[in-house]
């Protein structure tokens, strides 16, 4: 797990940084399951993760390097309400 925190941090995280449109990304845990869920500034942006070299070679990396039990799943869900607060950002630890 360590491992893979560190991987977030220094691999996954400037990816998403560096993809137009994206507008964050959380990093979840649920027992030994880990979670990325990104915020995206449309449609457009999240179709273009899709082709992004960067988001593809991180993709590999983690294929590869064993981490991941079964296969990664994706889902998109639109956001019909909700809010986050300033303190939101200000308590996600960077």
């Amino acid at each position: 797990m360590a491992e893979y925190e560190e991987n977030e941090r220094n691999r996954s995280s400037p990816m998403f940084r560096e993809q137009p449109g994206c507008l964050g990304v959380l990093f979840l845990r649920l027992g030994d399951e880990c979670f990325a869920l990104t915020f995206w500034k449309d449609w457009d942006a999240v179709n273009r993760l899709k082709v992004s070299k960067t988001y593809l070679e991180t993709s590999s990396f983690y294929s590869d390097s064993g981490m991941l039990i079964g296969e990664p799943s994706l889902q998109v869900f639109e956001v019909k309400g909700g809010f986050l607060t300033a303190q939101f950002s200000e308590n996600i630890q960077r």
